[in-house]
């Protein structure tokens, strides 16, 4: 979705953003789309500075005003010295994570996606973290992005799921290769 004549229109249904009514309401369909079981993957583009972030940040204010949906955001960063692979991935995950306060999320990805869980060692007892270090040992990008993928893909069997990523043009290849593993992907296996 392009996001170029954005700061041309006046008009707003929404606080705090100019011209914005038709952008929101296609990021709407695409949200209906999805709360119905249809896998969605937008990208909101434009010139720097037209307000991409504004945008998404008020259909996020929207969204989350939806019962059982779930949201999460990550960041992509300047990496000068390089980028750590998946970071907006794990920002979000983590965002994800700590917002299911039962250990439902950790229980989900221990048995789904131990190589992210590892990831996230806080939240794992000492005995089950050797457990998994020995498990997620050797671990490729290849079986990284194929476990978080289904994991999403059991989250939103559960709760629809939003996955915002922001400043793609700053983003690592491991990260992309999962954007792109999540956008085609068909479907839920069976577990």
């Amino acid at each position: 979705m392009s996001d170029e004549s954005a700061a041309s229109s006046p008009s707003s249904g929404s606080k705090g953003i100019v011209g914005r009514k038709t952008a929101l309401a296609e990021l709407d369909v695409c949200l209906a789309s999805a709360l119905r079981g249809q896998r969605q993957a937008i990208f909101v583009t434009g010139e720097a500075g037209i307000g991409k972030t504004a945008l998404v940040d008020v259909f996020q204010q929207q969204a989350t005003r939806r019962p059982n949906l779930r949201l999460a955001r990550g960041q992509c960063i300047e990496g000068f010295g390089g980028k750590e692979a998946y970071y907006p991935i794990l920002e979000a995950l983590g965002s994800l994570v700590l917002s299911a306060e039962d250990g439902s999320l950790v229980q989900m990805l221990a048995k789904h996606a131990p190589t992210w869980l590892i990831q996230f060692s806080a939240l794992v007892k000492a005995e089950q973290r050797e457990a998994l270090r020995r498990e997620t040992l050797g671990t490729t990008r290849e079986r990284m992005v194929r476990e978080i993928c289904e994991a999403f893909e059991v989250m939103a069997a559960q709760n629809p799921l939003v996955l915002i990523l922001e400043d793609l043009h700053w983003v690592d290849a491991s990260t992309l290769d999962l954007i792109s593993a999540l956008a085609r992907r068909r479907g839920l296996r069976s577990s």
